[in-house]
């Protein structure tokens, strides 16, 4: 991964600049692929963007390449709950907690879920 470029997304992600922090990540991605860290990046600022499916092939890249990344399949499971596939998110929040059992986002994420699943 090119840390300048990964850092320099992040600056840019900080202060509001998506386009520019998806360029610099995009870069860091190109030169590294196997940087799950930078997938994830890529994701939330699809997020943001309102991308969701292109959010969920960033977010998919990223666990195939770090499948203990609890954060991406946190994110990952956003995408499908935001788009009304509630199974689809209960099972990358239950995975976000079985790799990390503190990550407070995924707990949270699989309860609004499983209340959507009646239960």
């Amino acid at each position: 991964m090119d840390i300048d470029k990964y850092y320099e997304g992040l600056l840019f992600k900080q202060e509001g600049q998506n386009a520019e922090a998806l360029a610099a990540f995009e870069e860091a991605a190109g030169e590294d692929p196997a940087s799950a860290q930078v997938w994830n990046e890529i994701g939330l600022l699809f997020d943001d963007d309102g991308r969701t499916s292109a959010a969920a092939r960033a977010y998919e890249k990223a666990v195939n390449l770090d499948p203990g990344f609890a954060k991406a399949w946190n994110n990952w499971g956003v995408t499908f709950f935001v788009r009304g596939e509630y199974t689809q998110a209960k099972t990358k929040f239950a995975e976000a907690l079985r790799l990390d059992p503190k990550l407070k986002s995924a707990r949270l994420n699989l309860a609004d879920t499983e209340a959507q699943l009646g239960g």
